[in-house]
C-alpha cells in the first residue's frame, strides 16, 4: 500500500506536468489498481502515445528486422499531413526510419 504523501507527490508531479492545459497525465500502480491521474477524463488525440506502445513492443520483438524495407506506397495514409509524402512513390524506407520518423516527426502515416 503506498503512503498518502507518496500519492500526493505523485499527483503534483502529475499536476506539474500537465499544467498546460492541452496535457493529460495518469500514473497507474499495478499491484495495487490505484490510480492518479490529472485530467484524465477530457478526450485526447491518442496517436502519440499508442505510437509509444506500439514502437516499444516491435523494438521488444526479436524477430522484426528493423533494416526490413517498406515501399512508400506500402504506408497507411493519415487525415493528417505526413513526411512520409515526400518520399517518391518509389521509395523504399527501413522499419527503423519508420520508426525514427513516427517519433521525431511525430509522423501518423510512419507509425502506422
Amino acid at each position: 500500500m503506498l503512503t498518502s504523501g507518496l500519492l500526493q507527490q505523485i499527483e503534483n508531479e502529475l499536476l506539474a506536468f500537465a499544467s498546460d492545459p492541452g496535457r493529460s497525465a495518469s500514473f497507474a500502480f499495478l499491484h495495487d489498481d490505484q490510480l492518479v491521474s490529472v485530467r484524465g477524463e477530457e478526450p485526447r488525440i491518442a496517436a502519440s502515445v499508442i505510437k509509444i506502445a506500439g514502437i516499444g513492443a516491435l523494438l521488444c520483438d526479436e524477430t522484426l528486422d528493423l533494416d526490413e524495407s517498406v515501399n512508400r506506397t506500402d504506408i497507411g495514409s493519415s487525415f493528417l499531413p505526413s513526411i512520409t509524402n515526400c518520399f517518391d512513390e518509389s521509395s523504399t524506407l527501413t522499419i527503423r526510419m519508420l520508426v525514427v520518423l513516427a517519433i521525431s516527426a511525430s509522423d501518423n502515416s510512419a507509425a502506422d
